[in-house]
């Protein structure tokens, strides 16, 4: 009987965290309302990957954290504290625009698979230099994938209809919270580094594209900020 009463008690408890963690878990309306506009806008993009079938779904966390992520199960997840840093729609499609080129290209795999890579160096290699070499190889990889995600992020929100001049603001946005040292947003910059080379190579993105396909909305716009041309013949002058 003793044996059987301990059973039911472990029993009970366990049921008891389950259902404790699912009314954590569970979100309240108003976070339900912003994954669902979350969930409005990264599908509005949807269309324009490379590989639509690539997104299974959208996702809201619970957390404060500045953070969002794709991940190897092909969701997307905003974090709550990512919702509420961004100004309008047009900062969210940035973001999700991003994580949605991620999953078109395939990078999350083909990550893992390097890290693999990376590792198996580092001990052939041994000691410090391997350590380096290993970091080396994934690092140049991951700086590969994240340019990569920002050219074809930025093309999936502008053919949805949202403004592309956001993606720089955004951006120079985000780098500002860090040097005021914002903890919240440390680890969104351990896998998305902002530098001033990436804003500017935001701007540069956005006369290139509007010479390459004048037709696309707003370049009449972007190609009469000056601001813009600044770093596009900047960097046409330096390349």
């Amino acid at each position: 009987m003793r044996i059987l009463a301990a059973f039911s008690a472990l029993i009970l408890s366990l049921l008891c965290v389950s259902v404790n963690s699912l009314a954590k878990d569970k979100l309240s309306a108003e976070e339900e309302r912003a994954r669902q506009e979350v969930e409005r806008i990264c599908l509005s993009m949807q269309q324009y990957m490379e590989r639509p079938g690539n997104l299974k779904s959208v996702k809201l966390d619970k957390s404060p954290e500045i953070n969002a992520y794709a991940d190897s199960d092909n969701n997307v997840t905003f974090l709550m504290g990512m919702v509420d840093f961004v100004r309008d729609e047009n900062e969210l499609a940035v973001v999700c625009g991003h994580e949605l080129a991620h999953l078109a290209a395939k990078h999350i795999s083909r990550s893992l698979f390097t890290r693999i890579v990376s590792s198996v160096a580092a001990d052939a290699i041994g000691g410090i230099a391997g350590d380096v070499a290993g970091t080396a190889l994934y690092s140049k990889q991951s700086r590969k994938h994240e340019r990569e995600a920002d050219r074809r992020g930025l093309l999936y929100m502008w053919q949805a209809g949202y403004d592309p001049r956001a993606a720089w603001k955004f951006w120079q946005s985000l780098e500002n919270q860090y040097e005021q040292g914002n903890a919240s947003i440390a680890k969104y910059f351990g896998t998305h580094p902002v530098t001033r080379e990436r804003v500017e190579n935001f701007k540069v993105l956005l006369v290139r594209n509007c010479y390459d396909s004048p037709t696309l909305p707003l370049c009449e716009e972007i190609l009469a900020d000056k601001e813009l041309l600044k770093s596009f013949n900047e960097y046409e002058e330096r390349d």
